[in-house]
């Protein structure tokens, strides 16, 4: 089992919020917290998309249990920074080898 020591705040998205003018518009729901722990990318080598595709950059990569919904549109708040969910969270508990860990990796990109 991989222990989850921190505590972080997961704003899930609101779906059907409205603006003054009655169009739609973000919202997110109260956050929550969510066990989970994190790290940030080390790496010295300056940011570079390869040739021919699109590249995100990722600020922290936040793990936390499987059973916890995110969807790309959510927001973190870790360490009391805020971020928001870089694309779709990766999980392996459907591998060929009964491994499963039970845990989801999530990349998040600072916002404030």
């Amino acid at each position: 089992m991989i222990p989850l020591p921190f505590t972080c705040q997961h704003e899930h998205y609101a779906t059907g919020a409205q603006d003054d003018h009655g169009n739609a518009a973000p919202d997110w729901a109260e956050p929550v917290p969510v066990d989970c722990f994190w790290w940030s990318g080390s790496s010295s080598e300056p940011f570079a998309a390869p040739t021919g595709s699109d590249q995100v950059s990722v600020d922290v990569t936040l793990v936390v249990d499987s059973a916890v919904a995110v969807d790309q549109r959510d927001r973190f708040t870790v360490n009391g920074r805020a971020f928001e969910v870089v694309g779709l969270p990766k999980e392996w508990d459907h591998g060929p080898f009964d491994f499963t860990p039970n845990r989801q990796v999530i990349e998040l990109k600072r916002t404030g």
